[in-house]
């Protein structure tokens, strides 16, 4: 194994190099520029190898990385800190919280163990850079917001839409539910909740994985829950 360290080190020095980039200093979306020329599994390998912080990834030639603490513990440190499942659920779409927006993804494939248990790996020769139409229906979206007029949250008046709408203020939401109420005012709750690191759009006030609500004056019918991020 010693031998394979080694090499998975010099693999990783040579890589970075070719970008003048340090162990500590790259994203996951700088690996897209030189894939062509390494294998990336063990690019990321290596680098985690000579980060002495960093926890040893679970690496199988040929297949990819396995998803576990220790490759989650690797993209935190690269400011990744949830993997999404898009519309094509053999890829796992990431982004850096960097402020960069940049989206990349990889395939993922699956292997079963001697117990019949499937472990996911992914394979980062197949990191690209991605859209986020392939994991957000715009349209859907545009058309729900365009559906009724939404409250703006206190603070939000320069933000974009539809980021302007959301209400992450519990106790604000609250007090103008009952302002609305007092006033017999028509104004209907959408909850944003978190699941599996991808937000989702649904009808009602609720309490569980919520992150933010939305406020409108009309009732916008909602069959399966919506993708927002």
């Amino acid at each position: 194994m010693s031998d394979l360290t080694s090499r998975y080190k010099e693999i990783a020095d040579k890589a970075l190099l070719k970008n003048n980039l340090e162990i500590g200093n790259f994203t996951i979306s700088d690996l897209v520029k030189v894939k062509s020329e390494f294998d990336i599994n063990e690019v990321i390998t290596g680098a985690s190898l000579k980060d002495e912080e960093s926890m040893h990834l679970d690496y199988k030639k040929g297949v990819g990385i396995r998803e576990d603490d220790q490759l989650s513990c690797f993209l935190e440190s690269k400011d990744i800190f949830d993997t999404i499942v898009g519309n094509d659920s053999q890829y796992r779409y990431m982004s850096a919280d960097d402020g960069s927006e940049k989206l990349t993804k990889v395939m993922v494939r699956y292997e079963k163990d001697t117990d019949g248990f499937y472990y996911v790996f992914y394979d980062f020769n197949t990191l690209e850079f991605a859209d986020w139409n392939e994991i957000i229906d715009n349209e859907e979206l545009n058309e729900f917001f365009g559906s009724a007029t939404f409250l703006v949250a206190p603070g939000m008046e320069d933000i974009e839409a539809p980021h302007k709408y959301m209400w992450d203020d519990f106790s604000a939401v609250n007090d103008r539910i009952q302002e609305a109420s007092n006033k017999n005012e028509p104004l209907y709750v959408y909850t944003l909740t978190e699941a599996e690191g991808a937000g989702y759009i649904d009808s009602g006030y609720r309490r569980v994985n919520r992150v933010a609500y939305f406020l409108a004056d009309k009732e916008i019918p909602i069959t399966d829950p919506l993708r927002y991020s």
